[in-house]
């Protein structure tokens, strides 16, 4: 940590003291990096101290941030300064704060700036070059976050006699990518500057009885206020005018008495964007409860979460229950959406997403192709950084894009909604949190669960079976409109649908024997692999995702059929999902699993309750209660997400010796 005092000058502005504290822990426990910040602030004698006076003002800064350029470590977390060193010097140089001539503003040398990014500075490296061409002087060799270059190009426009506010703007003015950017400083103490530009990030200001509250994310601001506004960062509002594009926000002292002031990165004021809303989540949304992992929570939420997505969209009518009904509302699917597909303009669709989001597009589009192929129309499911990359055609007039998200906020699906929208797409998001990003971007916006179910772990889990169950009842929607699926058949499929939750219940009943075999396995094989066919091969991929991010390992999945020509050598544990396979498909792959035992792998296969073929080779067999093939698909991930829940736990307790050892180290030399 470190503290800082600026004297106040003789221009009547009050005097700064600046405490910095950071934390940059890359493996640890829920809320370790949190207890160990507020155990540092609630023991600094000298903060409580400067809190206790009658007048203190307090502006808080705080950020959580993955690297994206940078060693992870202290020096490079968030918020960064303008300190800078000698250029030629290397990294044992003492960097140099607030030296210089006296500022014709501020009357004395040029402070300090606070910089926190959320986003990505392209072009930080040039930047950083023209900063040292100009000063002699550079950011310490030591701190190599892209955020660096921000606070030194306020500082240049700072030494060219330029005030704080207009400073800041030019300085983001010249950054290119996408980039939500904070600062505050000691020059104007009580200040905050903030910039938002570009498709993947997100600001909102909130307006709370004692001040301003800013988040990236709207239940960043439930504690304390439900009113927000939120800066518009993509439109331009002069088309052609680069700088027209984007917000700067500036936050004054005096509080939260009025809609923040808005300017563009030209310097224009902004006026009728900054109109309050109401949130629609609370605390409740995002609270633990007594779990004691998020990931847990929102395994045992899956079921009613997909129970809410499908209440109220159809409904089961007639004699025998052969006749179905939507109500979907112009909501999730415009007019003008339904009559481009009733007419038979749309001639693809292609479903995106990032991450977690993908692989659900990629099982809505797996059903899509199921249930629209007599229709003639393309389905293609694509990663959206893909697709902004290599699948959009200039004229797209033809197409419907169905964008997955959980956050609504994920940079790379925003931007291909964006680009897709330019030309001529219809989009339908599905997405689980209401008010977010993407909900101004499409078209039509069917929400998961009720739009407030919000999801905190990073590990997705109740929100991927949410996302392909709506995927499914657009389906369903779409093929009654496109006449490719009789009425009584659509009927069927909804009360399956219908089904998924309990379904999903009968799965989470399986978790003392997922957890005995998870502890029994992980923990003995260092390779882990997952393998599935058909819509399988799309719920291995999502184990995988999961495993690999609770687990940190770097784990394989794949066909079931081409696993047992590569890789065998590594002799891996093999997450086999075999659940939901016609008959045929399921003894060829009994014969894939003795071969993977033949050679020392160590099979856990899911299978079909009461199917007994895969005794005789798996390590241990998980039995899956029997349902549809699409649903199966949805209780084999189930199942894999109880199972890379109990293996990190396992991975965890095995490696709890070390930290006590290390722990045992540390307090001997102490």
């Amino acid at each position: 940590g470190a503290i800082a005092v600026s004297d106040p000058d003789g221009g009547g502005r009050p005097a700064a003291v600046s405490f910095v504290r950071k934390v940059a822990a890359e493996v640890g426990k829920l809320g370790d990096n949190v207890a160990f910040l507020r155990e540092r602030f609630r023991g600094d004698a000298v903060l409580r101290l400067a809190l206790s006076r009658p007048d203190v003002r307090t502006v808080v800064l705080g950020h959580t941030r993955w690297a994206s350029n940078g060693v992870i470590h202290e020096r490079n977390a968030h918020p960064v300064d303008n300190a800078t060193v000698p250029s030629g010097e290397g990294e044992a140089a003492d960097e140099v704060r607030a030296q210089g001539a006296p500022h014709p503003v501020y009357g004395r040398a040029r402070g300090r700036v606070f910089v926190a990014l959320n986003g990505d500075v392209d072009n930080h490296i040039p930047l950083h070059d023209e900063y040292e061409g100009a000063t002699g002087l550079r950011g310490s060799p030591r701190v190599t976050t892209d955020t660096k270059v921000i606070a030194l190009r306020v500082d240049r426009h700072l030494r060219a006699g330029l005030a704080l506010e207009e400073a800041f703007r030019r300085a983001v003015a010249d950054l290119d990518g996408s980039a939500a950017v904070a600062m505050v400083s000691d020059l104007e103490p009580g200040r905050v500057f903030l910039s938002l530009r570009g498709s993947g990030q997100s600001l909102y200001v909130g307006s709370a009885p004692d001040g301003w509250v800013v988040s990236s994310e709207v239940y960043g601001l439930v504690h304390e206020t439900s009113s927000y506004a939120a800066l518009e960062g993509e439109r331009e509002r002069v088309p052609g005018e680069r700088l027209s594009r984007g917000t700067v926000a500036v936050l004054d002292a005096s509080g939260a008495v009025g809609p923040p002031r808005l300017l563009t990165f030209g310097g224009d004021p902004v006026d009728g964007e900054a109109a309050p809303r109401a949130a629609q989540i609370t605390t409740r949304d995002v609270d633990r409860g007594a779990f004691l992992h998020y990931f847990r929570k929102e395994i045992e939420q899956s079921p009613l979460s997909v129970a809410k997505t499908l209440r109220g969209k159809f409904s089961i009518e007639g004699e025998g229950g052969r006749r179905l009904r939507f109500n979907l509302g112009s909501e999730i699917l415009p007019p003008a959406v339904e009559a481009r597909l009733r007419s038979g303009s749309v001639r693809r669709i292609l479903c995106c997403g990032q991450g977690t989001a993908s692989v659900a597009a990629a099982a809505v589009a797996g059903i899509l192709d199921e249930d629209l192929g007599a229709a003639g129309i393309a389905v293609r499911a694509e990663k959206a950084s893909e697709m902004s990359g290599f699948g959009l055609r200039e004229d797209m007039s033809d197409t419907l894009v169905v964008a997955v998200t959980q956050s609504g906020s994920t940079a790379d699906t925003n931007r291909a909604v964006d680009l897709a929208r330019r030309r001529g797409a219809a989009v339908i998001a599905i997405v689980n949190r209401r008010n977010s990003d993407i909900t101004r971007r499409a078209d039509g916006v069917f929400h998961t669960s009720d739009g407030r179910d919000v999801e905190m772990s990073v590990a997705s889990t109740k929100a991927f079976h949410s996302q392909v169950a709506a995927g499914a009842v657009l389906s369903l929607a779409f093929a009654r409109i496109l006449g490719t699926m009789p009425e009584a058949e659509a009927a069927d499929r909804a009360r399956e649908l219908r089904a998924l939750p309990d379904l999903l219940r009968r799965v989470l009943s399986l978790d003392p024997l997922v957890e005995r075999v998870a502890g029994e396995h992980a923990p003995t094989r260092r390779h882990w692999t997952v393998v599935g066919s058909g819509l399988n091969r799309v719920a291995a991929e999502e184990i995988r995702i999961k495993c690999s991010e609770l687990c940190y390992k770097s784990i394989a999945s794949d066909t079931v059929e081409d696993k047992k020509h590569i890789d065998l050598s590594s002799e891996a544990l093999m997450l086999v999902l075999a659940a939901g396979n016609p008959g045929t498909v399921q003894a060829d792959l009994a014969k894939d699993v003795a071969i993977f035992q033949a050679h020392k792998a160590l099979p856990v296969v899911f299978a079909d309750e009461g199917d007994p073929r895969f005794d005789p080779y798996a390590a241990a067999v998980v039995p899956v209660p029997r349902a549809a093939p699409r649903l199966s698909m949805l209780a084999n991930v189930m199942a894999g997400h109880l199972f890379a829940y109990h293996a990190a736990r396992a991975v965890d307790e095995g490696a709890r010796f070390f930290s006590r050892l290390r722990a045992a180290v540390v307090a001997g030399e102490g």
